[in-house]
């Protein structure tokens, strides 16, 4: 297609002057428009990324929810069954020890 355009050129006989400025015209629409796809995009990203931090957000929120809610359940039932809160702790102590053991047991290359 450009090897078109410049035969078209060649055989017009507009002064080299007009053609070039039309040719800096259409260069200058065709820049106009990269730069205001690459806005958009930015703009979208950006919206994304807005979206992003607030799930991200919630989703720490909630955490910390989870975790006042654990630290109490762990409170009231050492407070109320001592020794079966301890034996679960040495229990989980166990297995965490169990599965981090196992985890190095195997050969890397």
């Amino acid at each position: 297609m450009a090897t078109r355009e410049l035969e078209r050129i060649r055989q017009s006989d507009r002064p080299i002057s007009e053609t070039a400025a039309v040719i800096g015209d259409k260069a200058m629409a065709a820049a106009e428009r990269v730069g205001q796809r690459i806005n958009q995009t930015m703009e979208q990203a950006g919206t994304a990324m807005s979206t992003v931090q607030e799930k991200g957000s919630e989703a720490a929120g909630r955490a910390g929810d989870v975790i006042g809610n654990f630290r109490q359940a762990i409170e009231k039932s050492a407070r109320s069954q001592p020794t079966t809160t301890v034996l679960m702790a040495v229990a989980a102590g166990f297995l965490l020890g169990a599965m981090w053991n196992s985890g190095g047991s195997y050969q890397r290359d």
